[in-house]
């Protein structure tokens, strides 16, 4: 996978068999969207698989979020072999204000173009350059569903455009959700930016999610849908 693997630390547990990506193709999962004891909205991953993108085909996934007056949704491509993002469009509503913003990845050359556009203005563009491929917070999460055999103690290195993490798998936990309690993989970032709980069993799924989103806000799982249109 596109993680680099810092230290390992073996520990004893099962090791579920994760749902490869392709098998994940319709995939839906429902989150509410809380802020401390407050109801915000709702948020959704779909994965609709495949798509073409000029020549290449890539893999796809929308990450929709609907609060309040707030709307963002993100079509982020990547490559199917690495998971890498290649490219990622973002629109968002709200507050009498819309924004388009488009990330274009040149992995081989470590840089990523961001282009921001509102309507208004001329369109703000910027170049990010890094020392090593980057990475998209979303996609570590699907990424790490795929490893088969998660063992507490790992560390993954996280390359994002604006700063750099280290996350690494703290526990095994229950995770009491209102939806049930699930035995998950609880990861957590250095520095303390993102946490994230994700389901031990076969689906892989991502139950919890802290730290995602700009207003700090947390996903909490509400509803797993595969192929939900059969």
């Amino acid at each position: 996978m596109f993680l680099a693997v810092l230290s390992l630390a073996p520990a004893t547990t099962s090791k579920p068999k994760a749902l490869p990506a392709p098998q994940r193709a319709g995939e839906e999962i429902t989150y509410n969207v809380k802020m401390g004891n407050i109801y915000l909205g709702r948020a959704k991953f779909k994965y609709p698989g495949r798509v073409k993108l000029g020549n290449r085909e890539l893999n796809l996934l929308v990450f929709e979020t609907k609060v309040a007056n707030f709307w963002d949704i993100e079509n982020i491509y990547s490559d199917p072999q690495t998971c890498f993002p290649v490219k990622i469009e973002r629109d968002i509503s709200g507050f009498l204000k819309k924004e388009r913003i488009t990330e274009e990845y040149d992995q081989k050359n470590y840089r990523v173009t961001i282009t921001k556009n509102n309507g208004r203005k001329k369109p703000e563009e910027l170049l990010i350059k890094k020392d090593e491929p980057i990475h998209n917070a979303i996609l570590f999460l699907y990424s790490v569903r795929d490893i088969p055999d998660l063992s507490v103690g790992m560390v993954f290195s996280v390359n994002l455009p604006i700063r750099k993490l280290k996350v690494k798998l703290v526990s095994i936990d229950n995770l009491k959700l209102p939806s049930g309690t699930y035995p998950a993989f609880h990861f957590e970032s250095t520095p303390k930016q993102i946490a994230v709980w994700i389901s031990t069993d076969e689906r892989r799924i991502p139950l919890k999610i802290e730290g995602v989103g700009v207003f700090g806000y947390v996903l909490i799982f509400k509803d797993y849908r595969l192929n939900p249109a059969q």
